[in-house]
């Protein structure tokens, strides 16, 4: 079998450091909340001699030695309590990355000792909410259980219930388009390529190819509709068979094979071009039985209903809206998943899109139980969203009181939410507040992971060894919902084509993602490598000293060691995953000049409005080249810098802007005029901008220096993913400043003369900051983490949605993770018209 480099080096590390003895028990106190309280167990996976593991040591390692969700509600000691429940974690959302200690500190008890129990009187009163619980969703009449893990109890009830309503709006717009017999036929599903991550995500969190298969759908297609290839179309569909006779002909033996084909349904964007082109796919069927249907994702359109009259297709092609939703991302991210809208509304001024968010924060509110009044705005359709939700309240108010009206003495309080905190807060940011965070490149594994790479809402695809590949699918035999799936339309290829959701759930990504790129492939890969050699050892190195005498314990230690295999298996395919994409990265970084980008990003940052400097006179020189070169540098690459060109220096000088443009038309052809023109419509590349670089910077500290790697090991604020410029994502600055939270600069500006101690925006600051002083000390000393439970208002956290309209990066992602960790009064759940990255929406305008 084949192995890549990184794999051999990652082999040979292993190898070398096998020959270490066996660690200390007391080592992994750290690892379980409380390990080093419980009284009179300096150990508490041992018994008192050290010589054999209890109960919870033999359940602990085989949880890989880590505190996972099954090993939290287990009862190792069978004293009627879990181990959460003795160890100060009821509802097992603590880790020992987050740094913050468990609910209570004090009475906890041995998890190994059926002798002991905890205070009932601390965990009884507490809703011990599971971690990872089953949602059953009810699609016309087909029982569909998910599992979804996530930290906090009312953030995983509200995901739960945000992809139950998407869940259950899928089946219904299917049984609408299809009529009574959409249960008892088969379905072929054709989704356009752009919606395609959206039922891949489904499907993954809800038991992998099982949801489609007990749903029907025999078949899942990825239509490329933008290339208008009706033929290749048909033969995807099986509407046409490959010598160009349609399968669907006429004739009796013909008719009766057309009937028990399966149905078609097409999941598409309204688009009147869209529509044509469905048109001319479907005509073959007008006089067949087959059933077709199209599903327009999220509402069709005037325009597009009327050309679909206007093909003559709109009697026997059915037709149904299909508005999902919210569909959960990761842990605390909820999509629309639709990167159109960026374009939608800040290049065709079309804020219908609008209505979809509005829609979900109704549902937010729905499952909360609380409309959210304190609602704060950042851009122009930010106000329009806020507006149509207050619209929208009063609407709800007046069937409200009329319904009470009708019912008379009758009436019954509303029901209550299905989640139980409310959100108590809604922030709403338009994506144009804060161009610069999809411009410049984050330096953490899951940022570069996204710019080289390509991540869509998390499920990202690469090329892998087709011998691995191979053995990894043997050893997957029997696997359900598996996050990968090999490409079958290359054969004979030396790789083939491997595609993984990346999120919460795999725990390794979950470690890794924030980590700077560089730290990651010198140490930390090493290190993972490492222990999983140790966990898969076992304890050969000490098993003369562990071995148990008597057979019960034998047996027991034997069965602790077969539980503990599924996991080591799933942990050596997670780090086989993420060795493949660490190499492909760092072959794209080489090929996509990402060293000279940086760098030109951070002497962009740096120089600042002038445009006369030297520093400035390079940056225009690394463009010319990059240019000029053969081959050109990435056209969206190069966009991205020039139009961080202009936006921090305020714009550029006609002349140049006339140069480059006459350039880049040479270079990459007169077909990205369109892009030149929305590019300056939009006031991302022009001659003079209002975006106002100067004040923001200092307003709202944008630029808090420059960072080595090793700083960014244990950072004090949010411009770690982009150390080498210093840049804070100005979005999340602006959350901050909405909600009153102090932030400090960890160094000086280069452009200002004293470090600025806060944020504000104009003479309003001192007393819009003054209220959470607590959340100050999110820049306290190296290392100090602060205490959730210590959070002000009685212990007690505010619910914040933040909605970003237009899309959200993943450095913008990774800041408000590192708020969530950081301090102790807001818990923010972010929303977003789309998760994306300055080059998809450059390709979504263009």
């Amino acid at each position: 079998m084949k192995t890549t480099s990184c794999s051999l080096l990652i082999v040979a590390v292993v190898a070398a450091l096998l020959a270490s003895p066996a660690e200390a028990m007391p080592s992994f106190v750290s690892r379980v909340p409380n390990g080093a309280n419980v009284p009179g167990a300096p150990a508490i996976g041992h018994t008192p001699d050290w010589k054999v593991r209890n109960a919870f040591g033999q359940a602990f390692d085989a949880a890989g030695k880590q505190w996972t969700k099954d090993l939290c509600e287990a009862d190792s000691d069978t004293d009627g309590q879990t181990n959460g429940q003795e160890l100060g974690d009821p509802c097992c959302e603590w880790t020992k990355k987050s740094g913050v200690p468990p609910r209570w500190t004090e009475g906890v008890s041995h998890p190994g000792d059926a002798t002991k129990t905890s205070d009932a009187s601390l965990w009884a009163s507490k809703r011990n909410v599971v971690a990872n619980f089953a949602i059953t969703a009810s699609l016309g009449g087909l029982q569909i259980p998910y599992h979804l893990p996530l930290p906090s109890p009312s953030i995983m009830e509200l995901e739960d219930a945000l992809k139950a309503d998407a869940l259950a709006t899928f089946a219904r717009a299917v049984r609408r388009a299809l009529g009574p017999s959409a249960s008892a036929q088969k379905i072929s599903l054709a989704v356009d390529a752009s919606h395609l991550v959206i039922f891949e995500l489904l499907a993954y969190g809800a038991g992998g190819a099982d949801f489609y298969d007990q749903l029907g759908i025999a078949k899942l297609v990825a239509l490329h509709t933008k290339a208008g290839d009706v033929a290749q179309i048909q033969r995807q569909l099986g509407l046409v068979a490959a010598s160009g006779e349609h399968s669907a002909a006429a004739g009796a033996g013909e008719q009766s094979q057309s009937r028990s084909a399966p149905a078609v349904v097409a999941v598409l964007p309204p688009l009147p071009t869209v529509a044509k082109l469905l048109a001319d796919v479907f005509r073959p069927l007008e006089h067949t039985p087959r059933t077709c249907a199209v599903l327009w994702l999220p509402a069709a359109t005037s325009e597009c209903s009327l050309e679909m009259e206007r093909q003559g297709v709109a009697g026997f092609v059915k037709q149904a809206n299909l508005s999902l939703g919210l569909v959960p991302v990761d842990r605390g991210v909820a999509a629309l998943c639709h990167d159109s809208v960026f374009g939608e509304l800040y290049v065709k001024g079309d804020s219908r899109a609008l209505t979809e968010v509005v829609k979900s924060v109704l549902a937010v509110e729905k499952h909360t139980g609380r409309r959210i009044l304190d609602v704060t705005c950042h851009g122009f359709f930010s106000t329009r969203v806020k507006k149509m939700l207050e619209l929208a309240h009063r609407q709800q108010q007046k069937l409200k009181m009329s319904r009470e009206a009708g019912r008379g003495s009758d009436a019954s309080p509303g029901e209550a939410g299905s989640v139980g905190r409310p959100m108590d807060k809604l922030v709403v940011i338009d994506r144009m507040e804060d161009p610069l965070s999809m411009l410049l490149t984050p330096m953490t594994y899951e940022g570069l992971l996204d710019a080289l790479v390509g991540v869509n809402h998390g499920v990202v695809t690469y090329e892998k060894d087709e011998e691995d590949a191979e053995d990894e699918e043997e050893s997957g035999k029997g696997r359900k919902g598996s996050s990968a799936s090999s490409a079958k339309d290359e054969r004979g290829a030396a790789t083939t084509q491997q595609k993984v959701v990346l999120n919460h759930m795999d725990s390794l990504y979950d470690e890794i993602r924030d980590v700077n790129f560089n730290l990651l492939i010198s140490n930390q890969l090493v290190d993972i490598a490492t222990d999983l050699a140790t966990e898969v050892r076992g304890n050969s190195v000490g098993s003369s000293v562990d071995m148990p005498k008597d057979s019960q314990a034998a047996f027991q230690k034997v069965k602790a060691l077969l539980a503990k295999a599924p996991h080591l298996v799933k942990k050596k395919r997670s780090l086989a995953h993420h060795l493949q994409l660490v190499q492909r990265i760092r072959e794209l970084s080489t090929q996509l000049a990402l060293r000279g980008c940086v760098e030109t990003e951070m002497t962009i940052m740096s120089a600042g409005k002038s445009a006369s400097s030297a520093a400035a006179k390079d940056v225009d020189r690394f463009l010319e080249e990059a240019i000029l070169r053969d081959p050109p540098l990435n056209l969206y690459d190069v966009v991205k810098l020039l139009c961080l060109c202009s936006l921090v220096r305020g714009g550029l000088k006609p002349e140049t802007l006339a140069w480059y443009r006459q350039q880049l038309c040479h270079t990459y052809g007169h077909q990205i005029l369109p892009l030149l023109v929305q590019l300056e419509k939009l006031d991302l590349l022009s001659v003079e901008n209002r975006f106002d670089f100067p004040r923001k910077r200092k307003q709202l500290v944008l630029m808090c220096g420059v960072l080595d790697d090793e700083d960014t090991r244990d950072p004090k604020d949010i411009h770690f993913m982009f150390p080498y410029t210093g840049y804070a994502p100005m979005s999340v600055r602006l959350l901050q400043d909405s909600l009153g939270m102090k932030f400090k600069a960890l160094a000086k500006d280069p452009t200002s003369s004293m470090l600025s101690l806060g944020s504000g925006s104009g003479s309003n600051s001192d007393s819009r900051h003054s209220m959470s002083a607590s959340t100050s000390e999110m820049s306290s000393a190296p290392g100090q983490r602060v205490d959730n439970s210590a959070a002000t208002g009685g212990g007690k956290r505010s619910n914040v949605l933040v909605y970003y309209v237009g899309g959200v990066t993943v450095a913008e992602l990774t800041a408000i993770r590192f708020l969530n960790q950081r301090q102790s009064e807001f818990t923010f759940f972010v929303a977003a018209t789309s998760v994306c990255n300055g080059s998809r929406l450059l390709r979504a305008i263009y």
